[in-house]
């Protein structure tokens, strides 16, 4: 979604914008008034830019193997993406290293900015996300109000990180009415009073409205829209203390802020707003302001065009021919190594590997920008 308004809000400004699709066939239906034109994989996409503009750690590797020419070449990080999975799962070092990339660097939150120098001496320009005016705000809900608080469960529940075991745990013994919205059924023993599944983005909002308070219990998020969405449609929100969350969370003034895990706690708040409609109203009547501040994407996309059309920074010089190619060598690897790691296969791998240590001694100070002694290492054990 960050990236089609972006993509959209530059079209407006007369910007040539196409969109590559890396992960297969798709439409760009679900978002209102799209302009942007998408090509997969399959197509014949154009090859020549100005300037490319990777996301998602796939693509910081993919996008050197695709014939793209480009006299510059940007990550835009929207999270770490190397928690959404083990630490050591392998996914988990790949993703890790793409921030070693010899790109420039924008980023959506605060925290990343700090976290990306931090960790791997990498300056990047923050371009706030926003909210669009036009898909959230406050409209009619879809039910009448029970008299119950009406509390909104939101995200995938089978995938760990996003904490739904914990959002039923913390509403399980609550007189509260509960909507849940996922992709998946809630299991056994979870109690939900509506399941709302495959929901179109622009009915979003009326779900929203509907409910008093959003539950997010996230172990990991890089910024998060549900809790934000919410108070622009008019409810507020008891949230995990995630990363991103002081982008738009002020804890007792627009909403509730618990530790990550603490069920109990998060109960507790629940049960406040359940007991304190004034509190509520409170909470709402902030969230909503907070809302309409963070209305706009005009800032973030001046952000944008000014990065565009200006000077590459001093800091960020053009790669050689050289490290193009040895850029180019470990993205191959990292293709060969994924394919080859689901398919419990790592024969194939082994002559790019052998082809990137050979550039390791022509080149000692490459590791630096690509970060590749992870995969250098990388000897997986025979299976028995």
């Amino acid at each position: 979604m960050v990236v089609l308004e972006h993509a959209n809000r530059l079209i407006e400004r007369d910007f040539d914008v196409s969109l590559l699709n890396i992960g297969g066939e798709g439409t760009l239906e679900w978002f209102p008034n799209n302009r942007a034109q998408l090509y997969s994989l399959r197509t014949n996409y154009p090859k020549a830019f100005d300037l490319v503009v990777a996301t998602g750690w796939t693509t910081a590797y993919k996008a050197s193997l695709l014939g793209l020419q480009a006299k510059r070449w940007i990550y835009l990080v929207q999270s770490d993406e190397s928690r959404f999975v083990s630490k050591d799962n392998l996914e988990a070092d790949l993703a890790r290293i793409t921030y070693h990339a010899p790109y420039e660097y924008v980023v959506v939150a605060k925290w990343m900015q700090e976290w990306l120098h931090r960790d791997f001496g990498k300056n990047a320009l923050y371009v706030p996300n926003a909210l669009n005016e036009t898909h959230m705000f406050r409209t009619a809900p879809i039910a009448p109000r029970t008299g119950q608080l009406r509390v909104l469960l939101e995200g995938p529940i089978h995938w760990g990180i996003k904490g739904m075991d914990d959002a039923f745990a913390a509403i399980k013994d609550l007189d509260v009415e509960v909507w849940c919205i996922s992709n998946g059924k809630p299991k056994r023993g979870q109690r939900y009073d509506r399941l709302f599944q495959s929901v179109p983005y622009d009915q979003m909002r009326a779900v929203y409205s509907s409910c008093d308070v959003l539950l997010k219990m996230s172990k990991v998020e890089s910024f998060s829209y549900p809790p934000l969405e919410m108070m622009a449609c008019g409810g507020t929100a008891v949230i995990t203390r995630f990363t991103g969350h002081e982008e738009y969370a002020s804890d007792e003034e627009n909403c509730f802020v618990v530790d990550i895990g603490d069920i109990p706690a998060a109960a507790k708040r629940l049960r406040q707003l359940s007991q304190d409609r004034v509190l509520l109203a409170h909470l709402q009547k902030n969230a909503l302001h907070t809302a309409a501040q963070k209305t706009g994407w005009g800032k973030s996309i001046d952000l944008l065009q000014n990065l565009f059309e200006s000077d590459p920074p001093p800091a960020v010089t053009p790669a050689t021919a050289f490290e193009q190619e040895a850029f180019r060598t470990l993205a191959l690897l990292v293709d060969r190594l994924v394919i080859d790691f689901q398919n419990n296969r790592v024969g194939s791998s082994l002559g790019c590997l052998q082809r990137l240590e050979h550039l390791e001694k022509r080149l000692q100070h490459f590791k630096t920008l690509s970060g590749y002694e992870l995969l250098r290492r990388f000897r997986p054990a025979p299976r028995s």
